[in-house]
């Protein structure tokens, strides 16, 4: 297995190379072969494929061989999940579980709030911009040798094991991508552990049409002699992994809840485990459990002995408690204080779900809150990828929020700042009106669902004239994100006296865009 300890050692000779002379001074500092590295990068996002998933993953081992990965990916020690919801969050529940344990981890997830090199962290923080350069341009001018092309995040995939060899982890923990047998990801040959999170319908046009199809291509990432751990499933989707794992003559195990855990208390209340995420947690306890007994890196020590040992009485080892507690997954069930201003009387609440089971579970993780706040005015900020339908998100989201009994006092629809066909971020000013077609359909959308629900309509969001950034009506579309959190802002300075909510979800991307607004972008 590679060596441990040495990611800042390495990180800190690459910088110094990157100061120095010859080849490097040409390349320029730094920051411009960064900069270099996301242009380039952004040219793969740009790219379509054509061709079929399955032509693409047959292709994948040569570029793995190109990058000269292949013994690589054989050693690495690895915790593979997929999914439809929570699978990200399980990925780094499990990792902060391990490198609380005192193992040097690396987390592959995707996709990213504000800086790709979220992607990839190496014990808990983002990859440092030095590995990540040298790992992007050993990748990049080789990738460029084998005919083929290789689509965004294939590439970034190799980006990431060629990370975990440089820096040197013990233990990896990887997220799928899309689905699971045809996934990137999968091209590691034998996992410690593979784990599968709740599942649903996502991506059908990909992954088939039913249930059992979508699990089938979910457990396509069970592999021989790696035991494969689940939650509950529904018994269409429960049917296809345990045909799986029949199949290959491997153990399926569905995992304990977290109540039968004789100290589940200790971690049932922190912030950051609310609601859905207990069953994410349960999950990553296993997987960090299977781990720790299969792996060959874990070694013996009296550490880890006593760590099985207490999860064999049926408690949570103190070491995976303070995981759970430190466990930090931004963009996802995450609660912003607008401080700095007068009135400190401005939440947001971020989530970027967006899938309808997702939207549910992002519906009682926001109605909790509301209702353990008091009484609130809530807002609503929403945007959604074209690929998605709006009224099935938000019909999702606001017959959970009815179910809970929270009201939506307006709802806001802005484009977005990113882009899916760039790394470099960039402000965006407003759009025009026949820009924001997309913001009208999902209004339209919004106003339809509350008559289905037959939801209460208010008015008291009607404030004083201040122009294009004010809330005047129950559903509004505003040219931009800057002028949604200053309508917001504006809105909580009239109503001082009262808490301020604001939902923000329905993308990842928006989430990003809106966290970089508030200059709480992930470190």
């Amino acid at each position: 297995m590679f060596s441990s300890g040495h990611f800042e050692e390495r990180a800190e000779t690459i910088s110094a190379q990157s100061a120095g002379g010859g080849d490097d001074l040409l390349a320029g500092t730094m920051e411009v072969r960064y900069q270099n590295v996301l242009s380039r990068t952004s040219a793969l996002l740009a790219e379509k494929h054509p061709a079929r998933r399955a032509d693409l993953w047959s292709i994948m081992p040569k570029f793995v061989e190109a990058v000269e990965l292949t013994d690589v990916l054989s050693r690495l020690s690895v915790v593979h999940v997929a999914g439809t919801k929570g699978k990200g969050s399980t990925c780094a529940m499990t990792e902060s579980i391990l490198r609380s344990s005192g193992y040097s981890t690396g987390l592959f997830t995707s996709p990213h709030l504000c800086d790709v090199r979220e992607r990839i962290r190496v014990d808990g923080k983002m990859v440092e911009k030095a590995v990540f350069v040298e790992a992007a341009e050993w990748c990049l001018d080789r990738c460029g040798l084998v005919a083929g092309g290789l689509p965004f995040f294939r590439f970034m995939t190799l980006v990431a094991f060629k990370v975990f060899e440089i820096v040197g982890v013990e233990a990896v923990v990887l997220e799928v991508g899309l689905g699971g047998r045809l996934d990137a990801t999968n091209i590691i040959p034998k996992p410690v552990v593979c784990g599968v999170t709740p599942l649903g319908y996502d991506h059908m046009d990909v992954l088939g049409s039913t249930l059992r199809e979508i699990a089938a291509e979910k457990a396509g990432i069970f592999k021989v002699g790696a035991r494969a751990l689940t939650v509950p499933q529904l018994p269409e989707a429960m049917e296809s992994l345990t045909s799986r794992s029949q199949e290959i003559d491997n153990e399926l195990v569905v995992v304990d809840p977290l109540e039968s855990y004789l100290n589940h208390k200790d971690v049932k209340d922190f912030h950051n485990l609310g609601g859905f995420q207990q069953n994410n947690a349960s999950l990553a306890i296993a997987l960090a459990r299977e781990w720790e007994t299969r792996s060959l890196v874990a070694g013996e020590n009296a550490s880890r002995k006593h760590r099985l040992d207490s999860l064999a009485a049926g408690r949570i080892p103190g070491d995976y408690v303070n995981g759970l507690r430190d466990f930090d997954w931004p963009g996802r069930a995450q609660i912003v204080q607008d401080s700095g201003r007068v009135h400190r009387n401005l939440t947001f609440c971020l989530d970027g779900a967006h899938t309808i089971e997702s939207m549910e579970a992002c519906g009682s993780w926001f109605a909790t809150h509301a209702h353990r706040s008091g009484v609130s005015k809530n807002i609503l900020l929403f945007y959604c990828m074209k690929a998605r339908d709006p009224h099935d998100l938000l019909f999702s989201l606001g017959k959970a929020l009815r179910t809970h009994q929270v009201d939506v006092h307006s709802a806001i629809f802005a484009p977005i700042n990113s882009s899916k066909t760039s790394l470099l971020w960039s402000q965006n000013g407003s759009k025009s009106v026949e820009d924001l077609m997309e913001q009208r359909i999902q209004r339209d959308a919004w106003a339809k669902v509350q008559t289905t629900l037959k939801c209460e309509q208010l008015s008291d969001m009607s404030v004083t004239d201040r122009g294009p950034s004010t809330l005047s009506n129950t559903e509004s579309v505003l040219p931009s994100l800057d002028a949604a959190l200053l309508a917001v802002r504006n809105f909580a300075d009239v109503n001082a006296k009262h808490d301020v909510r604001v939902l923000v979800t329905g993308s990842l991307y928006l989430v990003g865009d809106f966290l970089k607004l508030l200059g709480r972008a992930p470190k």
